[in-house]
């Protein structure tokens, strides 16, 4: 999964309920502070969060997946997600995941009767 976190691209890590990632570095290696002072970190990222919810386009899906160039989400008709040979290998290689099937199948609010 390192590949997928080391560049800023189309090919996002797929999270499920409960994933997580964690950075680990030796801060032993950065220069000294003067006396005093403290060091402040800060962690960057580029993602989509997608929720399972009432308001979430297709919260019970995956896809449609985010891009780069996308504009708006979800995408207007005429746009996709990039099927050229990098954007399908990555697909093939890293969103495999298989579900159990006892997920919760989806939200939804009961307007009651009409």
């Amino acid at each position: 999964m390192l590949p997928l976190l080391t560049a800023l691209d189309d090919k996002l890590v797929v999270f499920g309920s409960g994933d997580e990632v964690r950075l680990d570095f030796d801060p032993s290696k950065l220069p000294g502070l003067p006396q005093g002072w403290v060091r402040d970190y800060f962690f960057a990222a580029n993602g989509y969060e997608k929720d399972m919810d009432f308001y979430a386009a297709e919260g019970n899906f995956v896809a449609p997946l985010p891009f780069l160039r996308m504009g708006d989400y979800p995408y207007p008709a005429g746009k996709s997600f990039p099927l050229d040979d990098a954007h399908v290998n990555y697909l093939l290689e890293y969103n495999t995941r298989q579900i159990s099937g006892n997920e919760q199948r989806g939200y939804w609010f009961d307007y009651g009767p009409k």
